[in-house]
């Protein structure tokens, strides 16, 4: 419900095409709302990454452009592009200047599968494949096609289709990033027949950007592979580089190249040469030549001013390890994973914060005095007791309870259980001053133009400027940068000038901790550590089909619901698997580290093969097995299993013949009551069987 809140803000706000204020220097950033009707790269911008969208909108066809800066979101899909936007597309778009700032796709639907993109490390016979992402992420799956001709080490997209009741998970289709290629080159022959100049310029930038993404994953996951895993993943990178590098040099689209990110560690000046360290990786040293592109918040700048410790994403050529591009990031950022949790939780009360109108005031000249408070989202009230520890701001600034306060509204910290009073701050505008909310998306410490942004409710992120004379308080207590971190909530209390020349400035920034955040799910991919004692990372698909990923260590509490045989409670190879059940739990939305999990196993079992025979009275079929063994499940009119054909849905016992070829049944395996059955298109000459 929190997303879908999410989604129906931003659409409101774009729907009404409100402009939104900006300051001196900033060009106001417009909210549009309607259909996709043209996504085309053929222009002479292409070249610079730069595609030009058509939108239909009620008041007529507005163009602008998207860049790589451009972020995309789309409900089940994540790291979504500028090239995943298609005709048809209902979006809600951010714009400046006539570029993108941030595009949301409407699903026209119900969230029913998603896309997971990533390298094939293992297939299972001819049954299931374990795909992992650049991001460490891992899904173990049954796949109803493409396993005749998928290899371990390729780059594909698998679309995931999930059961909510019985919990399995099936890839219904696979996207090899080589036929992605082959597109791509048909293409480009076409655009060199007709000798479209401008459409060759962004089919090979195309061709320039898929090649450089595969080839990143590519070689991110064979540094990070186990020993077994890691001769297959060489062996397919070189595959990988010798394939792609034909097509560049035929299209003549640039040198092979790869991405890497991090912190960069040492530059020469000199010799023009940069370290780029990222997390967990060998660091990567580059050549940075005079035509090396470097971009800070759509702006270039010179060699001189990168920095030490500087976050950055350098795509470079693998051959020579010179870099083309270097795009400098604001800072440490949150993760995507991080921000989607933490927006969540600022929809979940916090039990030590209210915010709403003073009501009451009991401002005794003996024995406690007390504030009372109803809250403006639920209407219920709490009375606090003041102290001499109470912290009592106007505006802001530090002030007494008086008369004054009634009615006034005010957001206040206490201790949940004593109900005492820390902080208390009114909420009313003052000249020249505006609130903000949200969380901490990306800052750096040093005091600079745009060094804080801050991810607000609505999804959108805003930046300002954190000056000497910002105030920094957490949890009632003034506090200095250095105790700032991703993904503090902002309360409520913070403001800023918006009239300040470059980035707004910030002049109190109001922080809490964020609490943990719920998990519930299904565990699909579990990555062992390599050594003793390190923590296990596991790969969680939820209800809502989100990807989550965490991290099991020594101090988790694993507490077992339905205890199954042989199942041992323990973060191992023993006790951590795919299948189990994540029934609750809370994990720290920072760092991933579960905190508490309530685990159960998931009681499905399935089989492959034909129908065999059919029982309509007593609603059962029977499915036999290539190695002839069989097994009857139950089709219970009061629970009746999902049956799908290629193309067809909801089909019922009556629509099943003899003959039948059964891709995959789910059934329970203590009651054998079939939860899914997906049929083939194609059914097998079978004699001798009868139908009762």
């Amino acid at each position: 419900m929190a997303k879908l809140g999410i989604i129906a803000i931003i659409l409101a706000v774009t729907l009404a095409g409100q402009v939104h204020a900006a300051g001196p220097g900033q060009s106001p950033r417009i909210g549009l709302f309607g259909t996709v009707t043209e996504v085309s790269g053929n222009h002479p911008r292409a070249v610079a990454g730069e595609t030009d969208i058509t939108l239909k909108t009620e008041s007529g066809l507005v163009e602008f452009s998207a860049t790589e800066a451009t972020t995309v979101r789309m409900p089940g899909r994540d790291g979504s592009s500028v090239e995943d936007l298609a005709p048809g597309d209902h979006v809600a778009v951010l714009v400046s200047d006539g570029r993108a700032i941030s595009i949301l796709v409407k699903p026209s639907r119900p969230v029913r599968s998603r896309h997971f993109t990533g390298v094939v490390t293992s297939v299972v016979e001819d049954w299931g494949l374990t795909i992992r992402d650049g991001q460490g992420r891992q899904i173990s799956a049954t796949a109803l096609t493409g396993l005749e001709t998928i290899r371990p080490g390729e780059l594909v997209t698998a679309v995931l289709d999930q059961d909510p009741e019985s919990g399995a998970l099936l890839i219904t289709a696979l996207q090899p990033a080589l036929k992605t290629l082959g597109r791509i080159r048909a293409a480009l022959e076409q655009a060199e027949d007709s000798n479209e100049e401008s459409k060759l310029a962004a089919l090979r930038q195309r061709l320039a950007d898929h090649s450089s993404r595969h080839l990143t994953v590519l070689g991110r996951l064979s540094q990070q592979a186990s020993p077994t895993e890691q001769a297959q993943l060489q062996q397919a990178l070189q595959a990988a580089r010798d394939t792609y590098g034909e097509s560049l040099r035929r299209f003549n689209a640039g040198p092979i190249s790869a991405q890497v990110s991090g912190l960069v560690t040492s530059i020469d000046q000199d010799l023009r040469r940069i370290t780029v360290q990222p997390k967990g990786l060998p660091a990567v040293e580059v050549a940075v030549s005079r035509e090396t592109g470097i971009n800070f918040r759509g702006r270039s700048i010179g060699f001189s001013q990168l920095d030490l410790a500087s976050r950055v994403i350098v795509r470079y050529d693998l051959e020579n390890r010179s870099a083309s591009q270097i795009q400098v990031l604001p800072g440490e950022t949150l993760s995507r994973q991080s921000a989607r949790a933490l927006l969540s939780l600022l929809s979940i009360d916090d039990p030590g914060e209210i915010t709403g109108a003073v009501t009451g005031l009991d401002l005794a000249a003996t024995g406690p005095q007390r504030i009372t408070i109803q809250d403006s989202a639920t209407g219920s009230t709490v009375v606090l007791t003041l102290s001499e520890k109470s912290l009592i701001l106007g505006a802001g600034r530090p002030t007494s309870v008086g008369r004054d306060f009634l009615d006034q509204q005010v957001t206040a910290i206490f201790d949940p259980a004593s109900l005492e009073l820390a902080e208390l701050d009114t909420l009313v505008e003052t000249t020249g001053r505006k609130f903000v909310s949200g969380i901490v998306h990306s800052f750096v410490s040093k005091v600079a133009t745009g060094n804080l942004s801050i991810m607000t409710r609505e999804g959108q992120i805003q930046t300002f400027s954190r000056t000497e004379d910002t105030v920094i308080r957490r949890d009632g207590r003034q506090v200095s940068i250095n105790e700032v971190r991703l993904g503090d909530r902002v309360r409520a209390n913070s403001r800023y000038f918006p009239d300040s020349i470059g980035a707004p400035a910030l002049d109190l920034l109001s922080l809490r901790s964020p609490n943990p955040a719920p998990i519930r799910g299904i565990i699909r991919g579990v990555i062992l550590p390599r050594k003793d004692g390190q923590p296990v990372q596991v790969t969680v698909l939820t209800s809502k089909l989100e990807i989550v990923t965490l991290t099991i260590d020594g101090d988790t509490q694993l507490n077992q619901l339905n205890q199954a045989p042989g199942f041992k409670l323990q973060a191992g190879p023993d006790g951590i698997v795919d299948g189990l059940r994540i029934k609750n739990g809370f994990y720290d939305p920072i760092s991933g580290r579960a905190l508490r999990l309530f685990l159960e196993p998931t009681h499905i079992s399935q089989t492959r093969g034909e129908i065999t025979a059919i029982g309509r009275d007593d609603r059962a079929i029977t499915i036999t097995t290539r190695s002839g063994e069989t097994v009857r499940l139950m089709l219970p009119d009061s629970r009746p299993p999902k049956i799908s054909r290629r193309g067809q849905r909801g089909l019922r016992l009556q629509d099943l013949q003899v003959g039948d070829r059964v891709r995959v049944a789910i059934y329970d395996p203590s009651t054998k009551r079939a939860h899914r059955l997906v049929l083939g298109a194609e059914r097998s000459a079978i004699s001798g069987q009868a139908e009762s």
